[in-house]
């Protein structure tokens, strides 16, 4: 299986969206996972259970859904986890910068 997210970093309270691929493989075939069921569980910082969706992957052997991070709370590296992989994404409080940029004009 392998787990893929639409960006690494975020800021609190923004919808993480995230999408799975379930295969098999072995030295003489491929193939993908159709209609298995996992259950997909979001982790902050310390290792606490945020959030869990239950998803059962298509005939193609992918899934897909999203969470809403916290607002408040902890920064820092987050987990998404399904079966037994897992993809981290780091949570961060982050500003555009407020200061404009100023030219004189021209002279000779």
């Amino acid at each position: 299986m392998q787990l893929f997210t639409d960006r690494a970093l975020y800021r609190p309270g923004q919808t993480v969206y995230f999408k799975g691929i379930s295969y098999f493989s072995n030295a003489q075939n491929n193939s993908v996972e159709a209609n298995v069921a996992y259950e997909v569980n979001l982790f902050n910082a310390n290792n606490e259970k945020i959030s869990t969706v239950q998803l059962k992957t298509n005939t193609f052997g992918s899934f897909s859904g999203q969470f809403i991070l916290p607002s408040a709370g902890l920064n820092g590296a987050y987990t998404i986890k399904a079966g037994n992989k897992w993809h981290t994404i780091y949570v961060e409080e982050y500003k555009r910068p407020t200061f404009q940029a100023e030219f004189e004009k021209y002279k000779d």
